[in-house]
């Protein structure tokens, strides 16, 4: 029984080869999905940690800019009620002018 096991061993060669490669090639892949899981992993871990630093610099690079803009809007807009009241002001001291002037005898 020995001896016809070995007899049958080295006449299916071709078979057995077959089976180890397929094994090889398994165990291969299993290892090769195993490292990319990991890879994947990792790379998913670094992208998120890219993407949090990216808006940390971002915000401290846009915010003082937007700040900025929001206080030149202000000051705008300040500047033409300022301009606005003195425009009135200067009209209404013109009318007191004109007024006292027509007022007074020639």
């Amino acid at each position: 029984m020995v001896v016809a096991g070995i007899v049958k061993w080295f006449t299916d060669s071709s078979g057995r080869k077959d089976k180890e490669i397929r094994h090889k090639r398994e165990a291969l892949e299993t290892a090769m999905r195993i490292q990319l899981d990991q890879a994947k992993k990792s790379f998913d871990q670094q992208l998120d940690t890219l993407i949090k630093d990216f808006r940390i610099t971002a915000s401290c690079i846009l915010d003082p800019l937007v700040l900025e803009g929001q206080a030149i809007g202000r000051l705008n807009k300040m500047q033409k009620q300022v301009a606005v009241r003195l425009t009135s002001r200067a009209r209404d001291s013109l009318s007191k002018i004109e007024s006292n002037a027509h007022a007074l005898p020639d």
